[in-house]
C-alpha cells in the first residue's frame, strides 16, 4: 500500500511557498543594491545569513501561540497537517516581510551616508548609551567631527537624542 502523507497540497499553501520563494528573490537583489557602498558588501552577506538562516521560530511561536496551538490542536484532532502548515508557512511568510523592510531600511541609510557616518551608526545600534568621546575613540575621529556627523544624522532625522544628556540615549530612525 503506498504512502499517504498526512497533509494535503492547497491552493493557499502553493500561494504561500511562491511568495515566500518570491520574496527570498527579492532580499537577494536588495543585497545586490549597485548604489550599497562596496565596503558594505562584507556586511550585507551577514545581514542576508543572518536575516534568512536562523529566523526566530520560536519567537513567532511564542508571538501567536493561541494559533500555534490551535493548528496543532486541529492537525492531532484531524490526523491532518494542512492547517499547521499553512500557519507557519504564513508566520514565515510574514516573518520574511519585515526582513524586506529592514533591509530596504539599511540601504536607504546607506546610500545617504559617509563611511564615518554609517560607523557611528553601527556603534550606537551596538550601544545605544554611547558618549561621543567614546565613538571619537573607537572610531578614530575627533570630537568635533563626531558631533558635526551626528548632526548631519540627526538633520536628516536618521539619528534621534532620547532623553537627557547624561542619561539618554541614541536611536537610529527605521523610516
Amino acid at each position: 500500500m503506498p504512502y499517504t502523507p498526512p497533509y494535503s497540497i492547497t491552493t493557499k499553501t502553493v500561494k504561500l511557498i511562491a511568495e515566500i520563494s518570491e520574496k527570498i528573490g527579492a532580499i537577494t537583489a536588495l543585497s545586490d543594491n549597485p548604489l550599497s557602498l562596496q565596503l558594505r558588501r562584507e556586511n550585507r552577506i551577514k545581514t542576508i545569513h543572518s536575516s534568512l538562516a536562523w529566523i526566530p521560530v520560536e519567537t513567532l511561536v511564542k508571538q501567536h501561540q493561541k494559533e500555534y496551538y490551535d493548528a496543532l490542536n486541529f492537525t492531532l484532532t484531524n490526523a491532518n497537517s494542512t492547517q499547521f502548515i499553512e500557519f507557519m508557512l504564513h508566520l514565515l511568510n510574514t516573518e520574511i516581510d519585515n526582513i524586506i523592510n529592514r533591509q530596504k531600511v539599511t540601504i536607504k541609510v546607506t546610500i545617504k551616508v559617509t563611511i564615518n557616518q554609517q560607523k557611528i551608526i553601527d556603534a550606537i545600534k551596538e550601544n545605544p548609551y554611547i558618549k561621543q568621546s567614546e565613538l571619537a575613540e573607537n572610531i578614530g575621529i575627533t570630537l568635533k567631527s563626531i558631533k558635526s556627523n551626528m548632526k548631519k544624522l540627526q538633520d536628516e532625522g536618521i539619528l534621534r537624542r532620547i532623553g537627557a544628556n547624561k542619561n539618554g540615549y541614541w536611536e537610529i530612525s527605521q523610516s
